[in-house]
């Protein structure tokens, strides 16, 4: 019996080492397979020849002889057939369009298929060679050659974050089964030798010409160069805050397809239209959690805008957690719980400065104050209702009280301490001068300013408004003259609009008119942001980024006036920039995201790209793909172009973990199939009738035994424990 047991163990023995050997096998097989595949990549020089780079890249600052937005692609000139269907946007909405139909009765909506590997917003010059791709090897080398700071290595380990983690892989479409639909099958498609055989890129070059800035400003260069070729990648800047766009450039021209990261042959030289990109948040209507806000700095990077302009309070509330004047955000919060202390703002300032992002906050004054009277009172202006006083009636800040003034320079002197940014808004928009006129203390201080006219209802406090502004400026230049600074401040439209007579180093914030307000401010000496056409919270049905797209500060609403437009165009380097608006009266940090994104992106390209980019069908596409691009990197925006559907990294996950049960089941039917066929198998199957009867007899033995030390007990105890 010793001996047929030893024979099982030994089978038993050689069954498992059988399938050890296999499984090493199989595995050094795959890596013989790489090698033999890395064998026929073509390495890249480790450093690149400056007249490689220069052969390419000769300048990165505007030349006024060259044609920027010039975006030339190389592709082979094979004849394809015109594909039966389409996807195109008429009357608002994108339908199915079919080959020779051109009444459309099924009136099909679908969004348009997305791009791949394609920048949003549009460079200013952009070549790509679609018959050259490259594989991104894992890890990417990444080299800082010169100048470097937290800012720039900060934004390097997001990028190889974004790249490696949320790549956007080309998208199916279902179209594909229609016969003769002209949609390519995707598998077809990466089976062409120049996805197999691509030259692999192992390095990334950085060169910053200059020491970083700690802080963005107004006047920071944010041009960068991009050069994707078979010798490696190289960006090139002359500021930090120019590699920060270059790097979100490179993240969205790289694409992923099975697991593999592809990048077209590219070159680019890019900068900004405008020096202001901005986004306002209004956390005074509805309260906006660090998250969210951390989320829309996210959105401003990804889109290249590069100003958060943070309208802290309004008449609803005062959030801000002052702590000379405590009872502000202690009465005047929503909530005691729903505030923002120096440290909240200190988190989101310094999380806007690693993406080159300024945070310009807003205390609208004179008008939407109510807030700043649960605390302080006596800081308002009461109103009166035929002569009387209205309990709780209060308006605009009192100017006739010097008190007023003290506290605003107290205050204004912590926030300035709070803020790094050298540029404040002070608001101004729509002053309820009419409790001015009934206020006896503001008009004994209309009196002594010997401005007594006749004009219609509440505008004879023009003067009043125009004092209270400068004397609230002066104090804030002189805040900004004892520390050494220079300080900005910006105006809404109003200031402008009721010619009221200030200094002329302001910003005027166009909100209510188009180009004839904008050269009216650009008349009276100032400079100028745009937002008229942006406001996100005016929403309505269907699809209307176009709207925002195709608005432009050099045109709105003088398209039919060619004279204007010229005038504005000359003068297009005193209009800053603009600025996307979400005021919050219906919006939540629930649904900011949503609403925010990705129509904010149509007014962001509008501001980056050269004023030529307007086309709609060639924008809605990569608009498509951006969309999924944010979604992909954790970002809840909204919809954009219809029935869509984007792919995120949990659904692929899911996918992989489908893909690895399958084929690990696959594996083990496999093994199994090897060993029924194996030779120890066949051998084991002739011993079976033996080994069966073996293990019943030495059973029955055992049962036999057992039974007989039962039976005698005391007189076979000894026998039976001895055979124990």
């Amino acid at each position: 019996m010793r001996y047929y047991l030893l024979l099982v163990c030994c089978l038993a023995s050689f069954i498992h080492c059988h399938y050890h050997i296999n499984d090493q096998d199989v595995h050094r097989g795959n890596e013989k397979d790489a090698n033999l595949k890395l064998q026929k990549v073509v390495q890249i020089t480790e450093n690149p020849r400056p007249t490689q780079l220069l052969k390419y890249i000769q300048n990165t600052k505007k030349s006024s002889s060259e044609t920027y937005a010039s975006r030339l692609r190389y592709q082979s000139h094979g004849q394809s057939a015109i594909p039966n269907i389409s996807l195109s946007l008429t009357a608002g909405n994108y339908y199915m369009k079919f080959k020779n139909v051109p009444m459309n009765p099924l009136m099909i909506r679908r969004a348009p298929i997305a791009t791949i590997g394609e920048p949003w917003p549009l460079p200013q010059k952009y070549e790509v060679n679609e018959n050259i791709v490259f594989r991104i090897s894992e890890p990417l080398n990444i080299k800082i050659r010169n100048n470097t700071c937290d800012v720039l290595e900060s934004a390097v380990k997001r990028f190889e974050d974004t790249v490696f983690r949320f790549a956007l892989e080309e998208y199916y479409t279902n179209l594909v089964h229609i016969e003769g639909s002209g949609f390519e099958s995707l598998d077809k498609k990466y089976q062409h030798s120049k996805y197999t055989k691509p030259v692999n890129l192992t390095t990334f070059h950085i060169y910053v010409n200059s020491e970083c800035s700690k802080y963005p400003k107004l006047e920071s260069d944010e041009s960068y160069s991009l050069l994707i070729k078979n010798f490696g990648i190289v960006l090139m800047s002359d500021e930090v805050w120019g590699a920060l766009r270059g790097l979100e450039t490179l993240s969205q021209v790289i694409f992923t397809w099975k697991d593999q990261y592809f990048v077209r042959d590219t070159l680019i030289r890019d900068f900004p239209r405008f020096k202001h990109r901005g986004v306002l948040v209004d956390s005074a209507r509805h309260f906006m959690t660090k998250d969210v806000i951390y989320n829309v700095l996210d959105g401003m990077f990804q889109n290249k805008m590069n100003v958060l302009h943070w309208h802290l309070v309004d008449d609803q509330s005062f959030p801000y957690q002052s702590k000379i004047f405590p009872d502000l955000s202690g009465k005047g919060a929503q909530h005691p719980l729903l505030t923002y202390n120096h440290e909240d703002i200190a988190d989101i300032v310094e999380y806007a400065r690693l993406r080159g992002v300024r945070v310009i906050p807003e205390f609208d004054t004179p008008g939407h104050v109510y807030s700043w009277g649960f605390g302080y009172p006596d800081i308002l202006t009461q109103c009166y209702t035929n002569s009387r006083k209205v309990q709780g009636y209060y308006g605009p800040l009192n100017p006739a009280r010097n008190s007023t003034f003290a506290f605003l320079k107290k205050l204004f002197t912590e926030v300035m301490d709070v803020f790094p940014e050298k540029v404040l808004h002070l608001g101004g928009d729509e002053v309820p001068l009419e409790c001015w006129v009934t206020n006896p203390e503001v008009s004994a201080l209309l009196n002594r300013l010997n401005r007594i006219t006749t004009p219609s209802y509440g505008d004879v406090m023009k003067p009043v408004w125009e004092w209270y502004t400068n004397r609230f400026i002066n104090i804030l230049k002189d805040i900004r003259q004892s520390r050494n600074e220079a300080g900005q401040y910006i105006l809404w439209e109003e200031a402008s609009k009721n010619n009221l007579n200030i200094a002329k180093d302001a910003i005027i914030q166009i909100w209510l008119g188009g180009g004839r307000e904008i050269l009216k401010a650009l008349d009276q000496g100032y400079r100028v942001l745009f937002s008229s056409c942006w406001y996100l919270d005016h929403s309505k049905y269907g699809i209307h980024w176009t709207d925002y797209y195709l608005c432009d500060p050099t045109h709105h609403n003088i398209k039919y006036q060619p004279s204007l437009i010229n005038d504005l165009k000359r003068r297009e380097d005193k209009i800053l920039g603009g600025e996307v608006c979400l005021w919050s009266e219906y919006i939540t940090s629930e649904s900011l995201m949503s609403v925010m994104w990705p129509r904010a992106s149509a007014a962001a390209e509008r501001l980056w790209s050269s004023s030529s980019v307007v086309s709609i069908q060639s924008a809605g596409r990569r608009l498509q793909e951006h969309r999924c691009r944010m979604l992909r990197r954790g970002l809840q925006v909204g919809h954009i172009n219809g029935p869509d559907y984007c792919l995120l990294p949990k659904h692929r996950n899911d996918f992989k973990n489908k893909n690895i049960k399958k084929r690990s089941a696959d594996k083990m039917e496999e093994m199994n199939l090897q060993y029924r066929t194996s030779l120890v198998f066949k051998k084991i199957n002739n011993l079976e009738p033996f080994l069966i009867g073996l293990v019943f007899s030495i059973s029955g033995a055992l049962f036999i035994l057992l039974l007989t030390c039962l039976k005698f007990k005391s007189r076979v105890f000894v026998i039976c424990w001895t055979f124990k």
